[in-house]
Parts: structure tokens; sequence; C-alpha cells
């Protein structure tokens, strides 16, 4: 079994060691090395190629210094310059293909990603409550987003922003340029998306000041004939 801290092998045999049984009887606990962990967050990975061994428990405590060298491998310290890359590098690194032909592809197998792949994606926007966690739907933990985030990839000329989203009513997304931009909305119930031009104080600010609508793909009831006119629509300013 490989194991992985913050993104570093540091073993490439964990758990070789045999224990006569699968069951829980048979489970015995073996020392596997002295690591260096750095202050801070860490990530620890394991994985098994291609079955891994039947886990109970991780123990994880300090070490004696006097002790390492008699009982475990040297420490091993994960290098900074060897962190994960940010998620979107390979993506933005080949040119993006044409619009036509991506639109309508099927990613419904994709593997939904979890609390930790979204943050890495996504930062709560200055000023606001947003959060990144995960749900259970039907034994299956999902990641979920509440409240107003940002984005944290870059989003170059000619790039697409694709979602797949099991929860999306009332969904909003702020595109901005300076201070001025579009906003976005979804209404499951309508199944329709409406397009607001949007206006903020400053360039600064996470939330429009004032909309304006400018399209909605949602169809208009039938109704009494009127003559048409030339309209705009605005809402109060958000909180």
């Amino acid at each position: 079994m490989k194991v992985s801290i913050a993104g570093t092998v540091v073993m490439e045999d964990a758990a070789r060691e045999a224990t006569g049984s699968w069951s829980v009887e048979g489970q015995k606990w073996f020392r596997a090395g002295a690591f260096l962990f750095e202050a801070g967050r860490n990530v620890l990975r394991l994985e098994g190629d291609p079955v891994i061994p039947h886990i109970d428990k991780i123990a994880i405590e300090e070490a004696d210094p006097s002790q390492v060298a008699k009982t475990a491998p040297p420490p091993v310290r994960p290098p900074a310059a060897s962190q994960p890359a940010e998620p979107w590098t390979s993506t933005l690194a080949v040119p993006p293909l044409p619009f036509e032909e991506t639109c309508f592809d099927d990613d419904r197998d994709d593997a939904a990603p979890g609390r930790e792949e979204l943050s890495r994606w996504l930062a709560q926007a200055p000023g606001t409550g947003g959060r990144v966690y995960e749900e259970d739907r039907g034994g299956i933990r999902l990641g979920a987003v509440e409240g107003l985030l940002s984005l944290r990839s870059p989003w170059p000329a000619g790039a697409v922003l694709r979602l797949s989203l099991l929860d999306a009513d009332g969904l909003k997304i702020h595109v901005w340029s300076g201070e001025e931009g579009v906003t976005l909305r979804f209404s499951a119930p309508r199944r329709a998306w409406e397009a607001s031009r949007a206006l903020r104080k400053d360039s600064t600010a996470p939330r429009p000041a004032s909309l304006a609508l400018a399209a909605s793909t949602r169809r208009a009831s039938p109704g009494p004939t009127r003559t048409p006119s030339r309209s705009a629509i605005r809402t109060a300013p958000s909180s």
C-alpha cells in the first residue's frame, strides 16, 4: 500500500505484513514508520493497487527521537515544492475545445466532488458567510455549497465554466468586469434561466447593487393581446 503526505509518497509498501486472516479477529498493529508532518493541515492518503488491506484503525502519535532510528526508517519530510498542482492547471494548459464539440457532452458518470475537492475550486467571498461542506444523500457523501463563494481559478478568454448540480433552484452566478457584470439566475420550478445586467458600488463588492433584467428562457403564459412596449425591470438593491 502506498502512503502519501501532502502529495508526496513517503512509503511504497506499507501494511505488507500477513496476519493470517481477513477478519477483524486476525487484525494486528504494525508500525509503518516515522514521518514529519508540517504545522497546520496535512493530507494523509492511502492507495492500494489493485486492492487495499482491511484497515480498522490508524494511529498517529508523537515519536520519541531516541527511538526513531531503532524502530523505523529515517523520517521523511515532504518537500514544499511537491504540493499538488491546482485542479485547473492541466485543463488550462491546452487550447480549449470548440464549444460546439463539448456543449452536449454527458458527464453524469463522473465522480461527484467532495468538500475537499470543491474547496480547491471555491473560496468564501470577502465579507460573506459562504461555506463548502458535505451532506449525505442516500448513503453517498456529496459536496455542497451554501452562501456566496468566488471561483479561485483563472478565467481566460474562450474558457467555459461547466457545472452539474443536484439542487440548483435559486442558483445565482455573478460574472464581473470592474463595476459592471452579468447575473444569471436559475428557477427549478419554471425550468428557466434569467440574465440581468448587474452593477455594483465598486470593483471589490461581491454582490450587485442593482439588477436590470435582460433576457429569460421562460415562456410567457398566454394572455390578452397588448400593444408591445419597451421596458426594463429593476430590482431593489440587494443586501
